[in-house]
């Protein structure tokens, strides 16, 4: 899996504009290195599904899973996230809120179930028909 150093804010990690939070992040946010910069610290995402990502824990030595901080989000793709932020950056949106990418990928996967409908349709159709030219001609 990829791997990301960050540093903890308040509002938890950002990763590609998309933030992720949970309570396992709060002893190390603003954490300072000891020449005072700030503190980075290892994280995992699996780009089948970027609804979460993982922790790892230096002084614990173990990963924690950190959500989305907007739960409302639902879990997607890294392909389907840039797919989604090209068509609303195509659109001449310079700044990409979580309500557009939620709203796009919905959009995006009611098309893709409309359009395979439709195919397995219109194959079932043609189907259809070839059956009914055969009985015609028996």
């Amino acid at each position: 899996m990829p791997s990301f150093e960050r540093t903890i804010q308040h509002f938890g990690v950002t990763i590609d504009s998309l933030r992720y939070y949970d309570p396992c992040l709060n002893i190390f946010i603003n954490a300072k290195n000891k020449d005072g910069s700030k503190k980075h610290f290892l994280f995992r995402r699996d780009p089948r599904d970027i609804s979460k990502i993982w922790f790892y824990d230096p002084s614990l030595h173990q990963y924690f899973t950190v959500p989305f901080a907007n739960q409302q989000l639902p879990s997607m793709s890294l392909w389907e996230y840039r797919k989604i932020r090209k068509q609303i950056a195509d659109k001449g949106n310079e700044y990409i809120n979580e309500h557009q990418i939620y709203e796009a990928l919905t959009e995006m996967r009611d098309l893709i179930e409309d359009s395979s409908k439709k195919t397995k349709s219109a194959r079932r159709q043609a189907q259809l028909q070839k059956h009914m030219l055969k009985v015609k001609l028996s």
